[in-house]
């Protein structure tokens, strides 16, 4: 029963990364015509919505949130997940910064550092593989999306940008904690045999 519910939960995940390739690869190919789209819908109110959004993401709350994923995945009292997150963090940033050198995408506003991936969103999405909550799951997607959207909308990146970010933040440390697990599992099974010589 266990083993049938982590195949379709495995199933599902692989479901969902290939439309998320989809979604980054029609992103990349219309992301001049979504620029154009959401500059020629902006108006002043909108703008403001946007620009506090953007403000408070960037200046107050980014960091925060990290920390206050962090203190959720440390309260789980499992040192394997803590020791996993951080890990995961380290290796997203590396992979991120990377690509944005490898790829030196200019921002849409043609601000300083290059756009491709967004690493805001990769370091939000981070969290959610390690959130066994649905409903905290949920509640940090639709905040993690609404903070992403006010950074297309003030030209930070391209829609491409952000779905780039998300898929290393969410399929980053789902690969990291399947290596953690089978790793784990060879080093049991090398200490069972390892036992079992010694007695026989």
């Amino acid at each position: 029963m266990r083993k049938q519910k982590k195949n379709k939960q495995q199933n599902k995940q692989l479901l969902v990364f290939f439309f998320a390739i989809i979604l980054l690869a029609v992103a990349l190919s219309l992301d001049s015509q979504i620029m154009s789209l959401v500059s020629l819908i902006k108006t002043p109110f909108l703008n403001t919505i946007f620009s506090w959004i953007f403000f408070v993401e960037k200046e107050i709350i980014f960091y925060p949130l990290i920390i206050f994923s962090t203190t959720i995945i440390l309260l789980l009292k499992d040192k394997r997940k803590i020791v996993l997150y951080g890990l995961n963090l380290i290796i997203i940033a590396i992979i991120g910064l990377t690509l944005k050198f490898v790829v030196a995408r200019p921002r849409p506003n043609l601000s300083s550092n290059h756009s491709f991936p967004s690493g805001h969103s990769a370091l939000l999405f981070a969290s959610l593989p390690f959130l066994k909550s649905k409903g905290l799951c949920l509640a940090w997607f639709i905040l993690s999306c609404v903070f992403v959207s006010a950074r297309i909308w003030m030209g930070m990146h391209y829609p491409s940008d952000i779905i780039a970010g998300a898929i290393l933040g969410y399929y980053i440390p789902l690969l990291v904690q399947k290596i953690a697990i089978r790793l784990s599992k060879e080093s049991k099974n090398y200490k069972r045999k390892k036992q079992q010589n010694i007695k026989k």
